[in-house]
């Protein structure tokens, strides 16, 4: 099987494969993942026969990806039942989408990132007008409605919902759930208070619409990572207040930067960064979120950021040093 250079990263979940057998018989059978790689899986659970070279369609919730087969392990020895695969095309998917309310600016910030770590695609209106108004152009599979709301009856949106919007789950969000009638409790789908762990958020969502996983092959960025070190600020908000955490990059392309921070960050956090690149003179300022973690290093994506920044980066990604080695996000 050769010498493997990019890492792999230990992941048990069920998928639905499809394909050819040796035979050229069609089948579709469930399979769970073993681990995986920047650029493929190890998977289990086949009982079809496969030859090395044939290509299975993998199905994880709602996304889809084709995979070429690498090596089947012998019978006998100890990758019996197991399937090495190589990414040879991601397909397109649709994520669940939700709607979450609330006029907190610190709020919106903080749950827009956790539902977006999640999986799942997030529009943010910070009145109950902007919602309604989003309610009328756009499919979604949940609405995340804090209580109260500045400027509009709640009451009012979850009926219209309801009434309009039938197949919508409705996820009630207060730190005064004595203030809500019980009229509106008994319309909405769920109520979560604002000061329970943010996970059980989560946990409702997916019972109510399913998961929204959001696994894609290859795991390791596109675009190789170059070293850089230089002075880096996150700003965030944590319970409304700002707090501003000082450190240092690592590395840096076009889609975000590595970074060791003197304070602990939370994986699926919405930040922003705040750093001088070597060849421009003013500060750069974009929106990232923590995509990974280890001990005091992390991982940015970025997710908003100037053209006239993008073409900065891209520029001086041309004339550093590049890191070999991608690592996964």
């Amino acid at each position: 099987m050769g010498f493997r250079r990019e890492e792999r990263i230990p992941l048990q979940v069920s998928a639905l494969v499809s394909g050819l057998d040796c035979r050229g018989r069609a089948f579709t059978q469930e399979a769970k993942t073993l681990d995986i790689s920047p650029c493929g899986a190890r998977i289990a659970g086949i009982t079809f026969e496969i030859d090395p070279g044939s290509v299975l369609s993998i199905q994880l919730a709602n996304r889809k990806a084709r995979f070429q087969v690498l090596w089947v392990g012998e019978a006998g020895s100890d990758r019996e039942g197991e399937i090495g695969l190589k990414c040879i095309e991601v397909g397109t998917h649709t994520r669940k989408r939700l709607l979450y309310v609330d006029d907190q600016e610190f709020e919106v910030e903080m749950r827009r990132g956790i539902m977006e770590t999640a999986g799942y695609e997030i529009e943010c209106a910070r009145s109950g007008r902007e919602a309604v108004d989003l309610l009328r152009n756009y499919p979604f599979d949940a609405v995340i409605l804090d209580y109260p709301l500045h400027d509009i009856d709640c009451g009012d949106i979850v009926e219209a919902i309801k009434h309009n919007l039938p197949e919508t789950k409705i996820v009630l969000l207060s730190v005064y759930p004595g203030k809500i009638p019980e009229p509106v409790l008994a319309l909405a789908d769920a109520f979560i208070h604002k000061g329970e762990p943010r996970q059980k958020l989560l946990a409702k969502l997916e019972e109510m619409i399913g998961p929204a996983t959001r696994l894609k092959w290859p795991l390791a960025r596109a675009n190789s990572r170059f070293a850089i070190r230089m002075p880096i600020e996150v700003k965030l908000f944590r319970d409304g207040f700002p707090v501003i955490i000082s450190g240092r990059s690592t590395d840096l392309n076009e889609s975000g930067m590595g970074g060791v921070l003197e304070k602990e960050l939370l994986p699926g956090e919405m930040v922003t960064l705040e750093f001088r690149l070597p060849i421009a003179d003013e500060m750069f300022t974009a929106r990232a979120t923590v995509r990974r973690r280890s001990g005091n290093q992390y991982g940015f994506e970025f997710v908003s950021v100037e053209p006239q920044q993008q073409q900065a980066i891209r520029s001086l990604c041309e004339v550093l040093p590049p890191i070999d080695v991608p690592q996964p996000m």
